[in-house]
């Protein structure tokens, strides 16, 4: 499952590639440098119509070349320090899936009605 949660404004273009085509051969989630002309890529091609025209066609081979020269950066997501809140970490890293709150994760780290 994979879900987004925005707030403020914000122009979001999704752009999904399917796994088949993979143009930078990756394995997990990475951070791509997205310089000007590729971010007017995105838009151009999260923009309507879809259809499968020889322009959009070459757009894609286009935005797929500059997905490829995109540089990449590390993900970095730093660890909790309070021993609270690693004990709710290390849970949801035992089961990431795991659909309980924080509320009832909380007790069974010492942290009392998530608080």
């Amino acid at each position: 499952m994979h879900a987004h949660r925005a707030y403020g404004d914000l122009d979001l273009h999704m752009l999904g590639v399917p796994a088949s085509v993979n143009p930078l051969g990756l394995d997990r989630p990475t951070v791509l440098v997205v310089n000007p002309l590729l971010r007017e890529l995105i838009r151009a091609w999260t923009r309507g119509p879809h259809d499968d025209t020889p322009e959009r066609r070459r757009l894609n081979a286009v935005l797929l070349d500059e997905l490829r020269a995109s540089p990449q950066r590390s993900v970095h997501l730093p660890e909790p320090t309070d021993p609270r809140l690693v004990g709710v970490c290390a849970a949801l890293r035992r089961d990431p899936a795991d659909p309980r709150t924080l509320a009832a994760l909380a007790p069974r780290s010492g942290w009392a009605n998530g608080r």
